[in-house]
């Protein structure tokens, strides 16, 4: 008699072995998946101080980044206002809260000496932003 299929028993220890694997895998890539979320953020906001800068010489127009709070900020360009959030997780380090970094015609330039930007993680994890006195540049290392 020819048998076909799998017994309960097969089953549920194949079900028992994808479950281990599973589960050991997410504790794995678990820090893994924080800091890609850690390193987008930190993207997204050096690409937004460039957009600023930029934004500040092709307009002739003073353009600004603000910090709101520890998860949001603002772009002020040519009076609109673009508010953005960082992904669950991550928050503002540094600067404080209500800090604006202005850039002006015609060059980009900066209104500060330097400014640095640094963004955690819930674990502690941190990147930073530097933004150059004078000329604005937009320096992620």
């Amino acid at each position: 008699m020819s048998r076909r299929g799998f017994t309960l028993l097969e089953t549920l220890v194949v079900l028992a072995i994808l479950g281990i694997v599973l589960s050991a895998s997410y504790v794995l890539l678990r820090p893994m998946l924080e800091r890609s979320r850690l390193d987008n953020a930190t993207t997204q906001v050096a690409t937004d101080l460039l957009r600023v800068r930029s934004y500040a010489q092709r307009s002739n127009r003073v353009a600004s980044w603000t910090r709101l709070d520890d998860r949001r900020y603002r772009l002020d360009l040519g009076g609109k206002a673009y508010e953005y959030t960082l992904p669950e997780g991550v928050t503002f380090a540094a600067p404080p809260a209500g800090t604006v970094l202005r850039y002006h015609p015609p060059y980009g330039e900066f209104d500060a000496s330097a400014e640095t930007i640094t963004l955690q993680d819930a674990r502690g994890n941190g990147e930073s932003i530097h933004v150059v006195g004078v000329t604005g540049k937009v320096i992620r290392p």
